[in-house]
């Protein structure tokens, strides 16, 4: 019997040597239908990892958020 094959969670990057997937639509079509509504994933790190130096950040600021997907950290800025 072959061994099970690990499940690998939804927002887990590609193997290493296949970065290129991150290009493909196909990868980011599969990675979305695979997380349910209201999953989060914070690429870098959270609101709540990034307060204390968000408060160098006026309230009136501007932020550009590249590639925002799943990431709730521009909400929870606007919240605070």
């Amino acid at each position: 019997m072959p061994p099970r094959r690990k499940k690998t969670p939804a927002h887990a990057p590609p193997p290493a040597g296949e970065e290129h997937r991150y290009a493909t639509q196909r990868y980011w079509a599969a990675r979305y239908a695979a997380v349910g509504d209201g999953d989060v994933f914070e690429w870098f790190l959270s609101f709540d990892d990034l307060r204390p130096l968000l408060g160098f950040v006026k309230r009136r600021s501007s932020v550009l958020d590249l590639g925002c997907g799943t990431s709730r950290l521009l909400c929870d800025m606007r919240e605070a």
